[in-house]
């Protein structure tokens, strides 16, 4: 008997199509495509450092605001009532001004005043200042003071001073053949002014 022929079954394009793409979707699925294989001596890479967190700034805290205060109203004094005139019977009367006391003159010592003038000084500029100015002139000892100076005055020649001017004199260099050698003493002199109608007289026994 003569088997009878299977017809073969009609396949579309559109199935054609999808076969294919079924295909090509297997052979691209994850995981099954073989990674390289990695060789025996190649050296491990080292494990990345964790990166470092920049530390936060803390936030400063707000100052809070003061509130407004409330200026208070400025409150007017009350005038002052003048006071009541005084009665110029009742009133006292005014004290009189007090008068100040003379200044005290300071006690020296009566040696001590006798060696504080050595000597008068007499030259023509202390005639010229003693005639214009009504000075006298004296040679006194270096360590004298004005106050010691006056009460030797007043105690030696009786007399009124009004004031005293001292003046520190330089010793002279002394040479010899023209180069100097030394120098001389210095010492120091006073300028005593008198008050009008006092005279000094350094004649023994006379004095004005």
């Amino acid at each position: 008997m003569n088997a009878k022929a299977v017809p073969a079954k009609k396949t579309s394009s559109k199935s054609k199509a999808a076969v294919k793409s079924k295909a090509a979707g297997k052979s691209k699925a994850p995981g099954k495509s073989k990674a390289p294989a990695k060789s025996k001596g190649a050296a491990a890479k080292p494990p990345k450092a964790p990166k470092r967190r920049k530390p936060k700034t803390p936030v400063t805290p707000k100052t809070p605001v003061t509130p407004r205060t409330e200026v208070t109203p400025k409150i007017e004094a009350a005038p002052r009532t003048p006071p009541a005139p005084k009665d110029p019977a009742t009133a006292k009367a005014p004290a009189p001004p007090k008068t100040p006391a003379p200044p005290k003159a300071p006690a020296f010592d009566h040696s001590r005043l006798m060696r504080v003038l050595i000597a008068p000084q007499i030259s023509e500029k202390s005639t010229f200042v003693g005639e214009k100015h009504n000075q006298w002139v004296f040679r006194v000892a270096p360590d004298a003071t004005k106050p010691e100076i006056r009460a030797a005055v007043e105690l030696m020649f009786k007399v009124q001073v009004q004031g005293v001017q001292t003046v520190n004199a330089k010793g002279k260099e002394s040479r010899r053949f023209g180069r100097p050698v030394g120098r001389r003493r210095s010492w120091k002199k006073a300028f005593v002014s008198l008050k009008k109608g006092q005279e000094i007289s350094f004649a023994p026994g006379e004095a004005k």
